[in-house]
């Protein structure tokens, strides 16, 4: 005899909202988190392309140190923005010089486990901090031939492969390379700060507002990454104009 119990008659299948519905909600949640993501600023993305230019006639420890240091001031100014400013000691106890959280690698961490950093972004930073510091607390004058940076550099995204479509024939001097490798790391680390936190204020989870459209974003994100980008092929054209292209 079956155990399965009966009834005098049969329940309808359950169904699930319409397409048109799900379509509704998500369209929403895109515009929560769109909105909370419009409040970030990012003043001194336009910064980015006269900044890494500057890089290009600086020594390969100079460019290594410098290019963190700008990404570095970026991460704290959007940081900062998400934080509470009426926290009890305010910002500064935090943020600050003597804050809880006063250097780079301690901000990367909390960054990480809050969920607004992705991994790849988090791990890219933590590689870049890693190349700053062996430059800067080198006794003697290092280059980006030193076996501990290759090592660190090796492991970074190749974000170079994105443009080869644009570059096929370009090849990058070892400086050049690190510049655009940081420059890439910032772009997803503008797009991280902004959206991951922002999403997950609006209910969306960490990535969801990751599938608004490109022309949904924020303008000043749109601008943000745009400069970089911008800067990216400022450099490939360097490289080329030193090959004679």
């Amino acid at each position: 005899m079956s155990d399965k119990p009966t009834t005098s008659f049969d329940s309808p299948a359950p169904t699930g909202p319409s397409q048109e519905a799900l379509k509704a909600a998500h369209e929403l949640f895109v515009s929560l988190a769109m909105q909370e993501a419009s409040k970030v600023v990012l003043d001194n993305a336009k910064d980015v392309l006269p900044f890494f230019k500057g890089l290009l006639p600086e020594s390969d420890r100079a460019s290594g140190i410098l290019s963190f240091a700008f990404i570095e001031c970026q991460i704290s100014e959007i940081f900062s923005q998400h934080l509470d400013p009426k926290a009890p000691g305010g910002l500064e106890s935090i943020v600050g010089q003597n804050g809880i959280l006063d250097n780079v690698g301690s901000r990367l961490r909390m960054l990480r486990a809050l969920n607004w950093l992705g991994d790849k972004t988090f791990n890219d930073l933590r590689l870049l901090a890693h190349i700053r510091n062996r430059f800067a607390h080198s006794p003697i004058s290092l280059t980006y031939d030193d076996d501990t940076v290759r090592g660190y550099a090796s492991s970074l995204e190749k974000h170079e492969t994105k443009f080869l479509y644009k570059y096929p024939d370009v090849v990058l001097s070892p400086k050049q390379l690190h510049l655009v490798r940081s420059i890439m790391t910032l772009f997803f680390t503008y797009e991280d700060l902004v959206l991951r936190p922002s999403s997950i204020r609006s209910g969306f989870g960490a990535t969801g507002a990751f599938s608004a459209p490109a022309d949904c974003l924020p303008i000043q994100l749109q601008y943000a990454l745009g400069w970089c980008i911008d800067t990216v092929f400022a450099i490939y054209s360097d490289a080329q104009k030193a090959h004679g292209g």
